[in-house]
């Protein structure tokens, strides 16, 4: 159910001209291992989806997780 809710809010970003990149890459120069980054995705922080192997996110959602954080 959370996926698919992540795949509408990330559709309605793309929609508006925002660019999916990979949230390891997002949250890399922040201090986020891996793990942490997979493990607030999974708990529902991070607006994410799996596309084969790779969370992606856009930077705005990113910035939303950080300020409520």
């Amino acid at each position: 159910m959370r996926e698919s809710l992540d795949r509408l809010i990330i559709a309605k970003h793309k929609e508006k001209g925002a660019k999916l990149e990979p949230v390891s890459k997002l949250l890399k120069g922040l201090g986020y291992s891996p793990e942490s980054t997979r493990q607030l995705i999974k708990r529902g922080k991070i607006v994410a989806v799996k596309i084969k192997k790779t969370w992606y996110s856009t930077e705005d959602l990113i910035t939303l997780f950080l300020v409520s954080y």
